[in-house]
């Protein structure tokens, strides 16, 4: 072999090198990062986004030290990234919207890991916000993944914002019932509730009457780790309650006449079946 294959063969050699030096103090460095960010009380959003980052950033310069080491001049390389940077812009330009949507959802705190947010008509656990995307998990256990672009220029709904939220349970009586006695009930299940908590106080409010239903809103707060339930608990109890104490619930109904016309009549007098 040749001094000048051998000379080739070990740059290749010391390439692989560089690039598995490259690929371990990318593994120290993320644990470090993690560990102090962790220690830190960082948000998980914060940690996985940043450690992303540095991953991306730690293996570009070792691809760039590996290169120049087998006789690829990185200057060179920059030049030509350089000439054709309108096509490739041109080809990531999606990839760097989701990058850029990714910095400015960290940057504006909008949700947290584990928080429940609807985006776009899908809701779910935010699970992680990398480079590109952004992670749901559903109730039912799916993963919804969605360009960070999309989620930093849609309308965010964040349920999990505040320490409380509002329940609103509705229940419709006969409108010939003690309507101010149905209220009491309400509030007096409301109050029994252990996931129910007294400031804000629970409210119930008429919204609407007529057919000969009164429609009234129970309003009740929780704590927000514990809304479905409460959420599930109080409209399991509301009717019942109302029940018990002698009120008369009804259903919404809707009347239907059927008209017949001097062109139809006769039309439909047969039974069915007969020609």
């Amino acid at each position: 072999m040749s001094d000048q294959h051998m000379q080739l063969l070990m740059s290749w050699v010391w390439a692989i090198v560089i690039m598995v030096v490259g690929v371990i103090v990318m593994q120290i460095v993320v644990t470090i990062i993690r560990h102090a960010m962790n220690k830190a009380g960082a948000d998980q959003l914060l940690i996985s986004f940043t450690v992303v980052c540095i991953r991306v950033v730690i293996i570009a310069l070792a691809l760039i030290a590996a290169l120049e080491k087998v006789g690829v001049n990185p200057s060179s390389f920059v030049t030509v990234l350089g000439v054709s940077g309108a096509a490739v812009a041109l080809a990531v330009k999606d990839s760097l919207a989701n990058i850029a949507g990714g910095i400015m959802i960290i940057l504006t705190h909008q949700f947290k890991a584990d928080d429940y947010i609807e985006i776009g008509g899908y809701g779910g656990y935010v699970q992680k916000t990398d480079l590109i995307m952004t992670t749901l998990r559903t109730y039912d256990n799916d993963i919804v993944s969605i360009p960070n672009s999309i989620v930093n220029s849609s309308i965010v709904k964040n349920h999990d914002a505040n320490e409380k939220r509002r329940i609103t349970v509705h229940a419709s009586v006969d409108i010939k019932e003690d309507i101010e006695k149905a209220k009491a009930v309400l509030l007096e299940t409301a109050k029994r509730s252990p996931y129910i908590i007294d400031s804000p106080a629970p409210a119930a409010e008429v919204v609407k009457s007529g057919g000969g239903v009164c429609e009234i809103d129970l309003m009740v707060w929780c704590r927000r780790e514990e809304y479905w339930d409460a959420y599930y608990a109080m409209n399991e109890a509301a009717v019942p309650a109302l029940m018990k104490a002698g009120i008369k619930t009804r259903s919404k109904t809707t009347d239907i006449t059927i008209s017949q016309t001097p062109e139809s009549a006769g039309k439909y007098d047969e039974p069915y079946g007969e020609a």
